[in-house]
C-alpha cells in the first residue's frame, strides 16, 4: 500500500511529474528560451519527464522528474527531482509498510540505483546550434546530452527511458555533461549541437536530455537534489559572451563587464521573483545599472550581430545569454547595522573558540576566545562565520524546508556549522542608538540536535546579549536571550535524525524585538554566539538577519475614517484603552480617526513577559507632498541629471494648510523611464543617467506617509528632452550677432573664425575632434531727431508709444535676425493749469461772474473768451447766461479748451398753475423777444409766452426752464425752478431746486422753528421764524437736504437739492 502515484497528470503545472509529446515536421522556432513557468504551458506539454515508468514502479522507484517551486535558478519554477510530487526537493526511495503495532502508514529510507530521465524533441534544420542550461546537483549525479534519429525512434532514442538497478548510462548514447555531483551553486554549461537533415525528405529528430542517476546504497534521505532551468538553443552564428561578472562598487551603481564577441549587445535583468525581463541594448562590452533597489537578481546578456546573405537579405543573428543568476545588491547606506560585513573590524567582530564539558555556565565566555573570520562560503561545513547571498537557498539538513535568508532580506549570516568538535562561535556589533534604532529586530532561524538525557545547561543553543561600552549587560533580564530546543519556546520543529540518539530540530525564521531607547545617544554592542552540545557530539548553528526601527506606532490609514495603526515588529502585543481593557493583541489594530478614546500599546518580550514598555498612538493626519528638481549636469559623456528631492509634511490645522519643510516624508519611491535604473526607494538618490540617444524622458516621484494599502500618497512627474550625448567628429556651422557670443567646449567665442578642438569636452566628458565655422552678423542701429509734443498727446515709434518725457528705444530684427535699434528723445510740454472760477445767477446773485487766473505757473501765454483775446489776468462780472468758450496757448502753440455754461435766474412762480419771468425792472430779468418753455427737459408745445400757465397745475415732481430770444437775436436759457405747491394758510418753502447760497422763502400760517439734515441724518442748522413769509440763505455745499418746519400743528419736512 503507498501514497503515492507516480503517473498523476495535474491540471495546473504547479507541480508537474508526467507529460507527453507528439511528433510533427515543423522546424522549431528559434531561439528557444524554456524556464518551465506557468505561462509556458503549451512548450511544458512537450517534455517527456520520467519515460518507461509504470503504475507498478511505486513501490520501488520513487523519485521522479517534477515541474515545481521547490528548486529553480530563477523565476518561479524549475526542473528538479523529487520524491514527494514535487512538493519538495528531498530524494531518496522511501518504502512505504503498515506497522503492525500502531496500524499506521510508515516510511523506510534507502536508495536502490537507476536512472531516471526527462527530455524533448525538437526538429531543427540543418546547422550548428549552441545548446546552454543552468543546473544544480550537490548530492547525487547530473548528465545532459542528446540523440538524433529519424521516425520511428531508433535504438538509440529508445535507451532514453528509465534504466533500474544501475548507475551507468546506456552504452549507445553519448553525454555532453557528462555525470557531476558535488555542485551545491546553480551553474550554467553549453555544448555544441550539429544537426543534418536528410535530403530524401525524412525528418531528423533531435532529442535532447537530462539523466538524474541515483548510485547511493546507503539509508540517508537528501534535501537537495538536482535540478535544470533556463533551457536555450539558438543558431551558431554570434559567439556567446564570456567571463560575465558585475561589481557593486558603490550604493550608485553596479557595473557589468564581459568579454566582447560583438560591437552590440542586448542585456537583460529582474528582480528575483519578477516575471519580466527589463531590457537594455549596449554597445560595447560594459555597462552601468544606477540606483539598483536592494535586493537579489537576475542578469543576462547575449551577444547580437546584422549579418547579410549572399543575396544581401540580412537577419539579425543572437547568442545564447550568459547568465549571472541570484546577484545580490546590498546598500549598507540604507541599514542601521551592516550585519554582513564580517571582514571589516569597525562593523563586526568575529570571534571563536572550544568549549569543555562543564555546561554554559563554565564555557558562556568561550566563543569570544579567540578572534579572526572563519570563512569558506555558505556550504562550507567549515565555515563558522559566513555569509548567505542566495535567497533561493534552503538548508540541507532541514531537508530543504528552512530558508537559509528570511523572504524579504538580500542575505543572512551563518553562525556555526554542523560539525560536532566542541565549537562556539560570536560576532559582535556596536550599534549606536537615535530616535530611528530605538527597537533592535533580530530575524533568526536555528538548527540544531536534540540529544536525549542532556540536561538544558548541555544542549546546543543560540544567544544574543546587548552590552555597554564597559562590556556589561544592560539589563541581565531584558538585554539577553537564550535559545535552546528545552528553553520554553514555541516554534520549534523536529526532523528525525541520522543519529539514533538526537533529532534535528530546528526553528523557523521569527522576529525578536528588544527595546533601547532607554540608551539612545549611546553605542552598544550587540553580541551573538553558537554554542554545539558540552558533550562534543551534537551541533548547533544559526542564521540571523539584524534591522532596527523607531519607537513609534505607524498609522497606515493617514486621515481615513478608519485608520490601521501598527505596532514595531518582534513583541507580543496589549493594547488598552482609557479603560485599562485590552481591546487586541495582535500587531495591527483599527481605531476611528474621530475615536477620543486615548489608546496605548504595551510591548511585550516574546522571551521574558517581564520585559515590556508602553508607546501612545497620534492619529492626526500628517499628509505628504512629493517635490523634486532636476538639473542637467552631464559627466563622463553621460547624459546626468541630479536629482534634488525637497518633498515635505504638511497637516491641516484648524483649517489651515501648515507645511513642515523640515520634516521628512516616511518612504519614497522613484520611477524612471528608460535610464541606467528604473526604480528605487532611496530618499535621494543623486542622480540619473538617460540613455546617450536622448529624447523624451520623465522622473517619477511617489512620498508617501504611512504604510500598507491606506497610507497616504503625493506623486509628480518631470518631464524632460534629453539631448544627444556622445563622442563626435563634426563640422558645426554657427551665426551669433554682433555683441552676443558662442559657448562651445567650454570656451566662449565673440568674433568669427574658424576654430578646432580636440580633446576630453569639459562640460559633457565626451570625447571630440570638431571644427566650429563661426560667422557674427551686425546689428543696425539708427537714432531718430529729438521732438517736442504738447501735453495730452502721444508720440508713437512702431509698436512704442509715449505721453511722457523720455528716451523711446525700438528694438525689431533685422535681415540676419539680428536687433535693429531705433532711438527717439521725446520731450513733453508740461501742461497748462490756468485758475477758473466761474458763478452762474441764483436768488442771491442774479448775474454770473467768470474770473480767470494767470501766473507763471499755469504755462499760459494768452487766452480768449468767445474770441476776445487777454495776456494776463481778468475777472469777468454780470454775466448773462449762456456758453463761455476759454482757449489757452502757450508759447510753443499748444493749446487747451474749456467751456462753462452759465444761466440767468429768471424764472418766479406766481400761482400754484403759473411761473412767468422777470422783465427788465428785476435783476435777472431783462427784454426778450422770444420765448420757448421746456418741463422736464422737453420743449412744451405752444408755451411760447413770458409766462406759463399748466392747466391742471403744476407739481413739485416736475422741473422748467425757458430758452429766450434777446433783441440782438442771440438765446439764453434760464436756471432751473422747481415749484412749490401751497394751500391757502399752508406751510410752504420754495423753491425745493437751488444753488449753493441761494435764498428759499419759507411761509407759515404762525410761528415756527426750521431744521436742516443731511441724507445722513445729522443736524445741520436750526432757526427759529415768525408767522408769515421768511426768506432763509442756504450757504450747503451740492446734496440732497431735509429742512423740516415745526409748529404747534406738527412737523412738515421739505426735500431741497443744492446744485
Amino acid at each position: 500500500m503507498t501514497n503515492h502515484h507516480l503517473f498523476r497528470i495535474y491540471s495546473s503545472v504547479a507541480l508537474l511529474c508526467i507529460a507527453m509529446i507528439g511528433y510533427g515536421q515543423a522546424f522549431e522556432a528559434l531561439p528557444y528560451e524554456f524556464g518551465f513557468e506557468d505561462a509556458e504551458t503549451t512548450e511544458l506539454g512537450k517534455w517527456v519527464l520520467n519515460p518507461g515508468m509504470g503504475v507498478y514502479d511505486t513501490d520501488s522507484l520513487i523519485d521522479q522528474w517534477c515541474v515545481g517551486e521547490a528548486l529553480r535558478s530563477n523565476g518561479d519554477k524549475g526542473l528538479y527531482m523529487s520524491n514527494s510530487d514535487g512538493q519538495n526537493s528531498d530524494v531518496g526511495k522511501r518504502y512505504v509498510f503498515v506497522n503492525l503495532m500502531t496500524g499506521e502508514a510508515e516510511y523506510i529510507v534507502g536508495n536502490p540505483k537507476y536512472v531516471q530521465f526527462a527530455y524533448r524533441d525538437f526538429v531543427l534544420p540543418t546547422g550548428n546550434y549552441y545548446v546552454s542550461f543552468d543546473y544544480i546537483s550537490p548530492n547525487m549525479q547530473l548528465a545532459a546530452g542528446y540523440v538524433t534519429f529519424v521516425q520511428p525512434p531508433t535504438a538509440q532514442s529508445n535507451q532514453i527511458t528509465v534504466q533500474r538497478g544501475t548507475d551507468v548510462l546506456p552504452s549507445v548514447i553519448s553525454p555532453m555533461l557528462f555525470p557531476t555531483a558535488g555542485v551545491e551553486t546553480w551553474s550554467t554549461t553549453n555544448f555544441l549541437l550539429n544537426v543534418q537533415q536528410p535530403s530524401n525528405g525524412q525528418v531528423r529528430y533531435t532529442r535532447l536530455w537530462f539523466a538524474w542517476i541515483n548510485s547511493e546504497a546507503d539509508s540517508i534521505q537528501q534535501g537537495i537534489s538536482g535540478a535544470i532551468d533556463n533551457i536555450q538553443i539558438v543558431e551558431n552564428k554570434s559567439p556567446m559572451p564570456t567571463d560575465f561578472m558585475g561589481t557593486v562598487e558603490n550604493c550608485d551603481h553596479v557595473v557589468f563587464q564581459w568579454n566582447p564577441t560583438a560591437e552590440r549587445f542586448q542585456f537583460q535583468y529582474r528582480r528575483i521573483g519578477d516575471s519580466i525581463w527589463k531590457n537594455r541594448w549596449v554597445n560595447g562590452s560594459t555597462y552601468t545599472l544606477q540606483n539598483m533597489r536592494e535586493g537579489n537578481y537576475d542578469f543576462r546578456v547575449r551577444s547580437m550581430e546584422v549579418q547579410t546573405d549572399a543575396q544581401g537579405k540580412t537577419d539579425t543573428v543572437y547568442s545564447p545569454y550568459a547568465y549571472i543568476n541570484n546577484f545580490n545588491i546590498f546598500c549598507p547606506e540604507l541599514h542601521c547595522i551592516n550585519y554582513s560585513n564580517l571582514h571589516d573590524t569597525t562593523m563586526a567582530r568575529c570571534t571563536y573558540g572550544t568549549t569543555t564539558t562543564e555546561g554554559y555556565e563554565g564555557n558562556k565566555d568561550k566563543p569570544f576566545e579567540k578572534k579572526g573570520v572563519i570563512d569558506q562560503g555558505a556550504n562550507s561545513i567549515l565555515s563558522r562565520h559566513t555569509v548567505v547571498w542566495d535567497t533561493t537557498a534552503t538548508d540541507p539538513r532541514t531537508r530543504g524546508r528552512l530558508r537559509m535568508v528570511p523572504r524579504g532580506e538580500t542575505s543572512s549570516v551563518r553562525l556555526g556549522n554542523w560539525e560536532t568538535s566542541n565549537g562556539t562561535e560570536a560576532i559582535t556589533y556596536p550599534y549606536h542608538v537615535d530616535k530611528n534604532s530605538e527597537i533592535l529586530l533580530l530575524r533568526y532561524a536555528i538548527v540544531l540536535e536534540s540529544p536525549t538525557g542532556h540536561s538544558e545547561d548541555q544542549m546546543p543553543r543560540f544567544i544574543l546579549e546587548v552590552r555597554d561600552e564597559n562590556g556589561q549587560l544592560v539589563d541581565p533580564s531584558c538585554g539577553r536571550v537564550d535559545l535552546n530546543p528545552l528553553s520554553n519556546d514555541p516554534g520549534w520543529q523536529t526532523i528525525k535524525g541520522e543519529s539514533t540518539d538526537a533529532d534535528i530540530v530546528y526553528k523557523d525564521w521569527t522576529t525578536l524585538g528588544l527595546n533601547l531607547s532607554a540608551y539612545e545617544g549611546q553605542t552598544l554592542y550587540i553580541s551573538v554566539a553558537t554554542y554545539d552540545c558540552f558533550l562534543s557530539a551534537h551541533y548547533g548553528y544559526a542564521y540571523f538577519t539584524l534591522d532596527c526601527e523607531s519607537a513609534n506606532i505607524k498609522n497606515t490609514g493617514c486621515g481615513k475614517e478608519v485608520m490601521e495603526v501598527v505596532a514595531p515588529d518582534g513583541f507580543n502585543y496589549q493594547w488598552r484603552t482609557d479603560d485599562g481593557i485590552v481591546r487586541s493583541t495582535d500587531r495591527i489594530v483599527e481605531i476611528h480617526s474621530t475615536d477620543p478614546t486615548n489608546w496605548t500599546c504595551r510591548l511585550i518580550s516574546k522571551e521574558n513577559t517581564g520585559c515590556w514598555f508602553e508607546l501612545s498612538i497620534n492619529t492626526t493626519a500628517r499628509w505628504p507632498q512629493a517635490e523634486f528638481g532636476l538639473l542637467y549636469t552631464p559627466q563622463n559623456c553621460e547624459n546626468r541629471y541630479t536629482i534634488t528631492n525637497t518633498s515635505y509634511v504638511w497637516v491641516n490645522e484648524g483649517g489651515k494648510h501648515i507645511e513642515y519643510r523640515d520634516e521628512d516624508c516616511e518612504n519614497y519611491e522613484w520611477e524612471f523611464s528608460t535610464g541606467a535604473q528604473d526604480y528605487t526607494t532611496d530618499p535621494n538618490p543623486g542622480y540619473i543617467i538617460f540613455p546617450a540617444e536622448g529624447g523624451k524622458h520623465w522622473v517619477h516621484l511617489t512620498a508617501k506617509n504611512g504604510i500598507g494599502e491606506g497610507a497616504c500618497m503625493s506623486d509628480t512627474t518631470i518631464e524632460v528632452s534629453v539631448p544627444r550625448i556622445g563622442d563626435t567628429q563634426e563640422a558645426v556651422f554657427d551665426t551669433i550677432c554682433e555683441g552676443s557670443w558662442k559657448d562651445w567646449h567650454g570656451d566662449r567665442y565673440t568674433t568669427g573664425g574658424t576654430y578646432t578642438f580636440q580633446g576630453q569636452d569639459p562640460q559633457t566628458g565626451c570625447h571630440a575632434n570638431d571644427t566650429l565655422y563661426l560667422i557674427v552678423n551686425p546689428q543696425d542701429f539708427r537714432e531718430l531727431s529729438d521732438t517736442t509734443v504738447c501735453y495730452g498727446d502721444t508720440v508713437r515709434l512702431d509698436s512704442l508709444w509715449t505721453d511722457v518725457s523720455r528716451t523711446m528705444r525700438l528694438v525689431l530684427p533685422n535681415r540676419y535676425g539680428c536687433d535693429s535699434t531705433v532711438i527717439q528723445k521725446v520731450t513733453v510740454l508740461p501742461e497748462m493749469m490756468p485758475i477758473i472760477e466761474a458763478q452762474e445767477a441764483d436768488s442771491t446773485h442774479p448775474y454770473g461772474y467768470i474770473h480767470i487766473t494767470i501766473s507763471e505757473y499755469s504755462n499760459v501765454s494768452r487766452f480768449t473768451i468767445n474770441d476776445t483775446e487777454y495776456t494776463e489776468s481778468v475777472a469777468l462780472d454780470s454775466l448773462r447766461g449762456g456758453i463761455y468758450t476759454m482757449n489757452f496757448y502757450n508759447d510753443f502753440g499748444c493749446s487747451t479748451s474749456e467751456e462753462i455754461r452759465m444761466c440767468r435766474y429768471m424764472i418766479f412762480q406766481r400761482w400754484n398753475d403759473v411761473i412767468s419771468l422777470k422783465n427788465a425792472k428785476y435783476e435777472g430779468g431783462g427784454t426778450f423777444t422770444g420765448y420757448q418753455w421746456y418741463e422736464n427737459g422737453e420743449p412744451i408745445a405752444g408755451a411760447n409766452k413770458s409766462y406759463y400757465n399748466k392747466t391742471g397745475g403744476l407739481s413739485e415732481n416736475d422741473y422748467y426752464t425757458c430758452l429766450v430770444t434777446l433783441p440782438d437775436g442771440t438765446q439764453e436759457m434760464s436756471c432751473v425752478f422747481v415749484p412749490t405747491i401751497t394751500q391757502e394758510g399752508q406751510i410752504s418753502l420754495s423753491p425745493s431746486y437751488i444753488r449753493s447760497g441761494q435764498n428759499v422763502v419759507v411761509f407759515v400760517p404762525q410761528k415756527a422753528q426750521v431744521r436742516g439734515y443731511n441724507t445722513m441724518g445729522l443736524p445741520i442748522f436750526t432757526t427759529d421764524i415768525p408767522a408769515g413769509e421768511s426768506i432763509l440763505p442756504l450757504s450747503m455745499e451740492h446734496g440732497m437736504y431735509i429742512l423740516v418746519v415745526s409748529t404747534p400743528a406738527g412737523d412738515r419736512p421739505f426735500r431741497v437739492i443744492v446744485e
